[in-house]
């Protein structure tokens, strides 16, 4: 009977354990996202077409999934129109050896897909859906983390030959 207890406990141990970490995890590519993980109050402000800003409050559950591989990111915003849910996927794919941010809501617009990159020494993600040289149009999306219970995500257009924010967005720990 201790033995099959004890081989029980070994099983258990082991099943926690896979499904802990996908066999694609990769450290540091996908450590970086453990700094995300949490509740968080979210402030926003949006330019509209016009350039003056609308904004609101919401809030934030991000969690990692698929193994720690994908960094999920659910926030429930309140706008004029009403609640927008939203979704930030950021993960990491090791055949292109870059990261990539996923975004889609419930407002009907469509799917956003950005490419980018990690840069350790300023504590930011860096993602373009242009590869080198933008144009009109384009979009540049930075994801910072400020400080231990603070993360900003904010989006430039290029409009007139200048990136100008057009969403941005603070994410506080509660």
């Amino acid at each position: 009977m201790k033995k099959l207890i004890l081989v029980l406990l070994l099983i258990s141990a082991v099943a926690s354990l896979a499904e802990e970490k996908s066999p694609y995890y990769s450290v540091p590519s996908h450590k970086v996202f453990e700094k995300f993980v949490g509740d968080w109050d979210v402030i926003y402000a949006n330019r509209t077409d016009k350039g003056v800003p609308s904004g609101g409050r919401g809030e934030a559950e991000v969690e990692l999934e698929l193994g720690k591989t994908v960094l999920k990111i659910k926030s429930e915003l309140d706008f004029d129109l009403g609640e927008v849910e939203s979704y930030f996927i950021l993960g990491f794919d090791k055949n292109f050896s870059k990261y990539y941010f996923l975004s889609y809501d419930n407002s009907g617009e469509t799917p956003a897909l950005f490419w980018g990159e990690y840069i350790a020494e300023s504590n930011l993600f860096e993602f373009k859906n242009y590869d080198k040289y933008p144009k009109e149009g384009d979009i540049r999306l930075i994801i910072k983390v400020e400080r231990e219970d603070k993360f900003t995500v904010k989006s430039y257009i290029r409009t007139n030959g200048k990136d100008k924010v057009s969403t941005d967005m603070a994410y506080i720990k509660k």
